[in-house]
């Protein structure tokens, strides 16, 4: 009698197990990815006024509470850290972000900036791009303190902690950080649900042609998402394409060639929506490819891309996400 107690205790231990570790799996499976957290500007209203080395080995002295900025860089870098400029670049994406750049100005001329227009604002601090010419960086210093900031970089962390520093908001870069992180680890989390981990992925697009759009200077987000933090393999011909010297970006691939850099993967990057243009679905090259014959191509708005802030990492791991899936079958 004893025996079977035993027994029957063990075996209810192991269904108990067993039921926790399924809904560990169910949890992880079904895990959103995280919003972006909606912070505050905790800075004092005093005048603290600080002396910091930019990045171009300047000594620039300001005050870290002002909140009298202009932004040309890392817009949505500093919306997410709470921070509210008085004007920001013309180029930052504002759709459904409405709340984050409520009572932001948005600057006219941004290629690079007008003088004149930055000047109305009055600001007390600006802050540019770190790869900006040395002689307009030197326009905007007579306007007001200007740091240049990172803007070359997808290493959010670097980013993030740098503008926490020149602003005080070292906490609130802590929160974006760890936000930022976690989407990356949701993200590779979904890819090992979809069972993908081991599979190429091409990404075409239609630019007076079908084409591969460039990796060239880091220029699309979606390039590092899909294929440094998900981890998911460029085909050799692909890399040999957008490494070639020779050409221009967005150089036509002619139909007869196109399916030779078809990926286990196929994801269409559109430019201005996530779905595959008319012109496009008619292309004897584009049909002719594995992928558009069995209804299993993803897409991508590529503009969404064109943003490395920790502002828009959510939409674009979601959209990524969903195309992969839809490439996959799955």
């Amino acid at each position: 009698m004893k025996l079977k107690n035993i027994i029957f205790k063990i075996c209810a231990c192991l269904v108990i197990v067993l039921s926790t570790m399924l809904t560990s799996c169910n949890e992880k499976t079904n895990e959103a990815l995280p919003t972006v957290p909606v912070l505050k500007d905790t800075r004092s209203e005093e005048v603290e006024m600080v002396t910091i080395k930019t990045l171009n080995g300047k000594d620039v002295t300001y005050n870290k509470n002002t909140k009298n900025i202009v932004a040309l860089s890392n817009t949505g870098d500093l919306l997410a850290l709470g921070v509210r400029p008085l004007a920001v670049d013309g180029n930052a994406n504002q759709t459904g972000y409405e709340e984050f750049f409520k009572a932001v100005e948005i600057l006219n001329n941004t290629q690079p900036f007008d003088p004149e227009e930055v000047m109305s604002y009055r600001p007390e601090l600006i802050l540019t791009y770190n790869t900006m010419d040395e002689t307009n960086i030197e326009k905007l210093e007579k306007i007001a303190p200007t740091i240049p900031v990172y803007f070359d970089t997808y290493d959010y962390t670097k980013r993030l902690t740098y503008l926490g520093d020149i602003l005080g908001l070292s906490e609130n870069a802590k929160t974006i950080i760890d936000y930022c992180k976690k989407t990356e680890e949701v993200g590779i989390q979904k890819i090992n649900d979809l069972n993908i981990q081991d599979k190429s992925v091409t990404v075409y697009t239609y630019y007076q042609g079908l084409t591969i759009p460039p990796n060239y200077k880091d220029a699309f987000v979606f390039n590092h998402i899909l294929y440094n933090t998900l981890n998911l393999k460029m085909l050799p011909i692909v890399k040999d394409f957008l490494d070639d010297q020779s050409q221009q970006a967005f150089s036509q691939i002619s139909n007869e060639k196109l399916k030779d850099y078809e990926g286990d993967l196929v994801i269409f990057a559109g430019l201005g929506e996530a779905s595959i243009p008319d012109s496009v679905k008619t292309n004897e090259g584009f049909k002719s490819l594995k992928a558009v014959k069995e209804n299993r191509v993803g897409c991508i708005d590529m503009i969404l891309y064109s943003f490395k802030d920790a502002l828009y990492m959510e939409a674009q791991y979601n959209q990524i996400l969903e195309a992969l899936k839809v490439a996959s079958n799955k």
